[in-house]
């Protein structure tokens, strides 16, 4: 889940919290598979579209009128993700093409950003896509809430998390080795994609 406070202080109602069911299964199946072989180095921020997987580290600022700003930087006391008018970041595709329909001025912080074309195929999307299905036939077959929609359930998230397994400093307790560890990565793992889908 994502929540997010867009204001702090003592407040009263009404407060909404939105889930969109889904979310995290349905932009995967929309993932195309990667071109790497086309890697490159760009420097021009105005060819980042939807049709590319994108990581740079940019400068942003955004119109003192933009209430809420979709760059994050991470709280340097440890609280999390806050979402400034003005910093620097590294961004994904889908940030950069909206925060450029936010009217962000974005300007590289380093000499260019990674591009990776995408395929038309969508060998990981199609997997997922399946999986999602499966899911649903389960619901019907046993009802929403039973063991094998559950089981589903589990397993599509834990696609998402093999994505990103590794990326960050995380510690796990290893039961076979009886001690903490950082998590490596996972045969899976895929900056980009995990970060497109986020």
């Amino acid at each position: 889940g994502r929540n997010e406070c867009f204001m702090y202080g003592i407040h009263y109602g009404p407060w909404f919290d939105y889930d969109l069911s889904g979310a995290y299964s349905i932009a995967m199946e929309m993932l195309k598979d990667p071109d790497y072989e086309r890697l490159s180095i760009k420097t021009d921020l105005d060819e980042v579209d939807l049709n590319c997987y994108v990581a740079a580290d940019i400068f942003f600022e955004f119109p003192s009128d933009v209430h809420y700003p979709c760059l994050p930087i991470r709280d340097p006391e440890g609280r999390g993700l806050v979402f400034p008018l003005k910093g620097r970041a590294w961004a994904s595709s889908p940030e950069i093409v909206l925060a450029r329909k936010m009217g962000a001025r974005l300007k590289l912080a380093s000499g260019g950003y990674y591009h990776i074309p995408m395929l038309e195929g969508s060998l990981f999307g199609d997997a997922v896509k399946e999986m999602i299905q499966n899911r649903e036939k389960a619901k019907k077959d046993y009802g929403a809430k039973s063991v094998p929609d559950l089981l589903w359930k589990e397993m599509i998230n834990s696609v998402y998390g093999k994505l990103g397994q590794g990326l960050r400093d995380k510690k796990a307790f290893s039961t076979r080795k009886k001690v903490t560890q950082s998590t490596p990565f996972s045969p899976i793992t895929q900056p980009f994609l995990a970060a497109y889908v986020t």
